[in-house]
């Protein structure tokens, strides 16, 4: 009987941690729509939205991974959108995952 219960438990955390994920990605997907409308050099406008489409998040594909800071990288120009370009300062790398 306890080992029942204890695969239970076991089931019902794991459940809780998938929906957590769930809503952690749900929150962040409605965030970058929204950022899309604040800019207003962005190539996707609010009509556009409704055809930005997403996969359902599983968290058998979340990565955990460390990050090291780095110290006076050179930046380098890198191409946007709008066309022009932009200088960008690496400060992160990923070390391991």
């Amino acid at each position: 009987m306890i080992r029942y219960c204890f695969i239970l438990f076991m089931m019902i955390q794991l459940n809780s941690f998938a929906q957590d994920y769930k809503a952690q990605i749900a929150t962040h997907r409605e965030n970058y729509k929204e950022d899309f409308l604040k800019d207003t050099r962005s190539p996707l406008k609010e009509d556009d939205l409704k055809n930005l489409h997403f996969f359902e998040a599983d968290s058998n594909y979340r990565v955990s991974a460390k990050i090291e800071l780095l110290m006076n990288e050179t930046p380098f120009q890198m191409p946007t959108y709008t066309g022009t370009s932009r200088s960008i300062s690496v400060t992160q790398s990923l070390v391991s995952n």
